[in-house]
């Protein structure tokens, strides 16, 4: 699925449900690929739930998971203020690799000085909304075990029952992530507290009170990660009803 044909049906998807689907900046060389935003409701009393797909592009399981999860969502029932980034790094996507058309890997920059493409757009977007509960979707091409991050010194409720749900799909990480030695498992979770320069990171730090980043396994079947990632996202829409 090519860029456009991803944004025709995601489009189409929001019409039918009612979604606010809009334009929030644009990037490339040229400043012509559009990033979008969907968002459902806002209202004061409810929390709000953020979910970021496709900071990498070559990542294309939460990516197409967002679309899936929309389509078969009954929207009706939710008790949240929902915004979702379908897909966070458009460049990326169009040339199947993890840096934008710069070569930057945005996922380092949330935390500049001064944000700059994809990342000020985001950033400059998000500060619109008192964010209950922040949820990168990325995957590890390394691995065929799943872990998450939290920058808690606590392991939640909430982060435990996505490990659980993971064990469905695969083996949960335990110990050192391959190629990046200060990162450890310990049941599936990786307690991050240091500066990572990711959009979760950030909104943790600035006051979100909730703050993950889920890494499904790339060697496993793209069929499953995509159902992985959808179940995650119902479980986070659950846990942020419930509060």
């Amino acid at each position: 699925m090519n860029l456009k044909h991803f944004y025709d049906e995601l489009k189409q998807t929001c019409l039918q449900k009612n979604l606010n689907f809009k334009i929030i900046g644009k990037t490339g060389k040229k400043k012509n690929v559009p990033m979008y935003a969907i968002t459902l409701k806002s209202n004061k009393k409810l929390n709000t739930l953020c979910i970021c797909a496709g900071i990498h592009g070559d990542e294309i399981a939460p990516i197409f998971a967002v679309l899936e999860f929309l389509k078969e969502i009954d929207l009706r029932k939710l008790k949240i203020n929902l915004i979702i980034f379908p897909l966070a790094n458009p460049t990326s996507f169009e040339t199947k690799k993890r840096e934008n058309y710069l070569g930057v890997d945005i996922n380092r920059h949330f935390s500049d000085k001064k944000l700059q493409n994809e990342n000020k757009i985001i950033y400059t977007c998000l500060k619109k909304f008192k964010i209950h509960c922040i949820c990168s979707l990325h995957e590890d091409e390394d691995e065929q075990e799943f872990y998450l991050y939290n920058f808690e010194k606590k392991k939640e409720k909430i982060y435990r029952e996505i490990v659980s749900l993971a064990k469905k799909y695969c083996k949960i990480k335990e110990g050192e992530v391959e190629g990046l030695p200060n990162h450890v498992c310990i049941d599936g979770l990786i307690i991050n507290v240091e500066q990572d320069g990711s959009l979760e990171w950030r909104l943790f730090h600035e006051g979100t009170p909730f703050a993950l980043c889920t890494e499904t396994p790339m060697k496993k079947k793209l069929k499953e990660r995509i159902q992985l990632n959808k179940e995650i996202m119902n479980k986070l829409v659950e846990f942020v009803s419930e509060k």
